[in-house]
């Protein structure tokens, strides 16, 4: 929704800065993953204001739209984390964050990649514990060789009891899945910034870096994290399909299926 009312503002469509209001409200209550989403949306939301000159707009409707924003806003969760916990945002529990900088951020976007490298079918019940032991011991391996270190971006508390286990991805579980045997691709898409030839695909290109790298830089890896991505994974599918035709073209598919 803010992707598509955010895309409305660019295309000269200005009357939809409310519904981006309000789904940036909405989306204030959904766990830690929607700071790091909208950071960059709200970025690109100033910058367009800016630009466009759409300040006046922007106030009124802020004026207009205000009881719906406040009533989508998540004010009473705000309010009781403020009065018992004396934080806006609620309590965060120390397994949740790591305090390795730049070397954590790198270390977990590995651990991440490797991950999203996802059979599916769970090999290792079948006896086939090599496939998922050989993941293991490849970033046990790039760890080592570029960090010199297998604990970075790993939470203090969780530092000498939780390590990468790859089989975990392949478990079935009631609240993680990870993204299928394309979601490596997917993972890569975002990166693919020189492919970009339009602001849109830019800016998809610029939210989903901004949010891997941001999470990667302060949450602590932990095997069901990876749930947290899902926002980076789904602007990867976005940035794929937005450039899908370029390929289309290139190789005379629509030719080929007439």
């Amino acid at each position: 929704m803010i992707l598509y009312f955010l895309f409305q503002i660019l295309k000269n469509n200005n009357y939809y800065i409310p519904f981006i209001l309000l789904s940036l409200a909405f989306t204030a209550g959904i766990k830690w993953s929607s700071f790091f989403f909208m950071a960059p949306l709200l970025i690109i939301l100033i910058i367009t204001i800016y630009k466009k000159k759409l300040f006046l707009r922007f106030f009124k409707n802020t004026i207009i739209y205000s009881p719906i924003i406040l009533l989508a806003l998540p004010l009473e969760i705000a309010y009781f984390n403020v009065k018992y916990i004396d934080s806006v945002t609620g309590g965060v529990d120390e397994i949740l964050t790591h305090n390795d900088g730049i070397k954590g951020m790198l270390a977990n976007l590995i651990r991440y990649f490797i991950s999203s490298i996802d059979l599916t079918f769970p090999v290792h019940k079948f006896g086939l514990n090599i496939i998922t032991d050989n993941f293991d011991n490849i970033n046990s391996y790039l760890q080592e060789s570029i960090f010199h270190d297998n604990t970075l971006g790993l939470s203090p508390v969780i530092k000498d009891s939780v390590f990468f286990n790859y089989a975990y991805i392949l478990r079935p579980h009631s609240d993680f899945a990870f993204f299928g045997i394309f979601g490596s691709f997917l993972f890569i898409c975002p990166f693919l910034v020189h492919k970009a030839k339009n602001i849109y695909q830019k800016i998809l290109c610029f939210i989903g870096i901004f949010f891997i790298l941001t999470i990667s830089y302060k949450i602590s890896w932990f095997p069901w994290n990876a749930r947290y991505i899902a926002v980076f994974i789904t602007v990867g599918f976005l940035f794929f399909a937005s450039f899908s035709d370029q390929l289309i073209n290139k190789f005379n598919i629509t030719k080929n299926i007439n």
